[in-house]
């Protein structure tokens, strides 16, 4: 049994050592791929990125340029950025699978509350309470 590497070695590794994906060919540093225990080298054949196309492809059936070219969520319009923590998210109808568009994380959530009935209530009750102040009521 060989020996055990530390935490450093293998983030060194993942740096340093260097693979070609089976899909787009590109020659890229070891933490590019996911890590596969079973296989001989421990990481994945496909690059991260072809791994993501891929899940856009066969789970939405859209193309990676069409994700990739969405930069501003479709319903706020906040830019896309990882700096924010703005992650975009593909918006589709569960029941029919359209793709809508591609939304913040913000508006996702929001949207996935749409039809709840508390979501209406809680609009109701802004509007009610728009002027109410309870640190001037005693």
């Amino acid at each position: 049994m060989g020996t055990r590497r530390t935490d450093h070695q293998l983030k060194v590794e993942s740096l340093t050592r260097r693979k070609e994906c089976l899909t787009c060919g590109l020659n890229q540093c070891y933490s590019q791929f996911y890590l596969k225990p079973e296989s001989r080298d421990g990481r994945q054949n496909k690059c991260k990125r072809c791994v993501f196309d891929s899940h856009l492809r066969n789970s939405y059936g859209i193309d990676a340029t069409q994700y990739h070219a969405a930069t501003h969520c479709d319903a706020c319009g906040v830019a896309f950025d990882s700096i924010s923590q703005r992650k975009k998210h593909t918006d589709h109808c569960h029941s029919t699978g359209r793709v809508r568009g591609f939304l913040c994380s913000n508006c996702n959530v929001a949207e996935g509350h749409l039809d709840s009935p508390s979501l209406r209530k809680l609009a109701d009750y802004k509007d009610r309470t728009t002027k109410t102040d309870l640190r001037t009521q005693t």
